[in-house]
């Protein structure tokens, strides 16, 4: 099992044009490319990371055995979070604002404080312009189910969205 940070996340440095779901999609399949070489993989992804992982898939040599989506987004409302980056002009607005708004639901108890103190660690801007290319993916459900590979989606149903 192999677990890393994007570039501008976590431990990972930030690039300086910052990050998209296509960028991400590189980045994942370099690093399969560099690991893996010709064994297949399952690749997994959680909200946003979903539409990163289905993204991923069509950059592979080799299919992978299995791509789980742990509450991924299915509709353009499921990126209630980072799909907000849309809203604001400038990174440090957005990042001020998504900090905000997780620091909230970390005191409600709704999101995990590991979260939130992961989130401290992430470039302004790699969070910015990675949610601002979401609208680059209106229909990530249609996507996902369209890959050839096998596939799992795991949701929470007081979480997902009514129009997934």
């Amino acid at each position: 099992m192999i677990l890393f940070d994007l570039p501008g996340f976590g431990a990972s440095p930030a690039r300086t044009e910052g990050l998209s779901i296509k960028a991400c999609a590189n980045v994942c399949s370099t690093l399969i490319d560099g690991v893996s070489k010709d064994r297949r993989i399952v690749l997994v992804g959680h909200s946003v990371g979903s539409i990163i992982m289905t993204e991923t898939v069509g950059t592979l040599h080799i299919a992978p055995s299995l791509v789980v989506s742990l509450e991924g987004n299915l509709s353009a409302t499921d990126a209630y979070f980072s799909g907000q980056a849309a809203n604001y002009k400038e990174p440090h607005q957005f990042y001020q604002h998504f900090l905000k708004t997780v620091f909230n639901l970390t005191a409600e108890g709704i999101v995990p404080k590991s979260y939130f103190a992961g989130l401290r660690f992430a470039d302004p801007l790699a969070l910015w312009t990675l949610g601002k290319s979401i609208q680059n993916h209106p229909q990530p459900g249609v996507d996902f189910l369209k890959l050839k590979c096998p596939k799992i989606y795991y949701w929470n149903e007081e979480t997902l969205s009514p129009e997934s």
